[in-house]
C-alpha cells in the first residue's frame, strides 16, 4: 500500500488521516489482530499465501489504516485505488474485510455504535 504509518509523523497527520491520534490506533489494532484472527484463523499475512490472490496490503496495520482513511477521506473506489496503490475492486473488497473486523472489534470493545445507517 502506497500510505503507511511511517509516513505520518505528527498527530496532526494522523488525525487529518485516519481521525484519531497515533497512539490510539496503536491501542486499537492490538484489538483488530486479534479479531482478524478470530475471523480468518490466521494472520493476513499467512493468509494471503493461502488464498493465492494478489494482495497490496500486507498485515492488519496496512488493512487498518486502509480502512479509517477510505473512511476518513470519503473518495471513491476508483480514486481511493490510485491514492493507495490498487484497482477501484481491490479498495472495495479491502474496505469491505476492514469494515467486518473493525466493526468485530468495536463490538467486542462495546463502542460500536447501535444504530445503522441504512441510506444516505
Amino acid at each position: 500500500m502506497k500510505i503507511t504509518t511511517s509516513d505520518l509523523k505528527q498527530d496532526r497527520q494522523w488525525s487529518a488521516t485516519i481521525g484519531m491520534t497515533r497512539e490510539r490506533f496503536f491501542i486499537l489494532l492490538d484489538h483488530f489482530k486479534n479479531a482478524y484472527f478470530q475471523t480468518y484463523k490466521a494472520e493476513l499475512s499467512k493468509r494471503k499465501v493461502e488464498v493465492n490472490i494478489g494482495y497490496c496490503i500486507n498485515n492488519e496495520e496496512e488493512l487498518l489504516l486502509f480502512t479509517l482513511f477510505s473512511l476518513k477521506s470519503g473518495l471513491t473506489y476508483d480514486t481511493l485505488g490510485v491514492v493507495c496503490g490498487m484497482s477501484g475492486s481491490n479498495a472495495k473488497r479491502n474496505q469491505g474485510i476492514g469494515l467486518k473486523i473493525l466493526a468485530q472489534t468495536l463490538t467486542k470493545l462495546k463502542v460500536m455504535p447501535e444504530r445503522k445507517l441504512l441510506t444516505v
